[in-house]
């Protein structure tokens, strides 16, 4: 699930300064458990795979996590083998899959095959994504009044833009939650944490059926260009 930014205007001091709310899905590009278990060929677990740059492979390395542990599969080319099929189907949720493939590509000018390198990331996501009561609307509401609506006028233009990591568990309770990005203004991290932290409980994910965790991040700072 996508989840868009949320733009707010605040007047302070007689000139408005923009903050952006925006609450995502701590990943990459993004692939669930069903799609993985289905995967025989890098195209199906990369979009767009760029068959038509490739002569040739050197190799091809899918690393991936189960149960904690890290593992890699090798293959010849795109095909998967067994052992990167068994990896994709067994990665931990919210953990990321790694793609690293060494090709072989004709360069243009001397006609000759020369090594390329794709690095490629993917984090496996549950079935279905946990959702906040009443909506993404709501959940900015609440974010608004507890972040923005109580940041002092000499405090907010001067922010830099910060990141809180939270989960919401099993239950729909959020726990957790951590500052990986600092405001710069110590006041201002802890309203960003005390935040996330008095948010009510949500609707929590699900993968094949039974209740699941899943990772966010809430971000707040001025929108780029600004």
């Amino acid at each position: 699930m996508l989840f868009l930014p949320f733009l707010l205007i605040v007047s302070t001091m007689g000139f408005s300064q923009e903050l952006q709310l925006d609450v995502r899905g701590n990943y990459n590009i993004e692939a669930n458990k069903e799609k993985l278990a289905t995967a025989r060929t890098l195209a199906d677990v990369m979009p767009n795979y760029p068959t038509n740059w490739i002569s040739g492979y050197v190799s091809v390395e899918i690393t991936a996590t189960n149960q904690g542990k890290t593992l890699t599969g090798k293959s010849q080319n795109e095909v998967l083998s067994s052992e990167q099929k068994t990896l994709l189907q067994q990665a931990d949720l919210n953990s990321d899959i790694i793609l690293n493939i060494t090709y072989l590509s004709k360069n243009p000018v001397t006609e000759k095959l020369e090594p390329r390198k794709i690095h490629y990331a993917v984090t496996v996501l549950p079935d279905v994504s946990a959702s906040f009561p009443g909506g993404m609307k709501k959940l900015h509401h609440f974010l608004n009044q507890q972040t923005i609506k109580k940041l002092p006028t000499e405090v907010t233009g001067k922010i830099s833009a910060a990141t809180v990591d939270f989960i919401v568990d099993e239950s729909g309770q959020v726990t957790s939650s951590v500052i990986t990005k600092t405001s710069g203004d110590e006041k201002t991290d802890r309203l960003l944490l005390d935040a996330v932290q008095q948010l009510p409980r949500w609707q929590p994910a699900k993968n094949n059926g039974a209740p699941a965790r899943q990772h966010f991040i809430f971000s707040i700072g001025k929108p780029a260009g600004c």
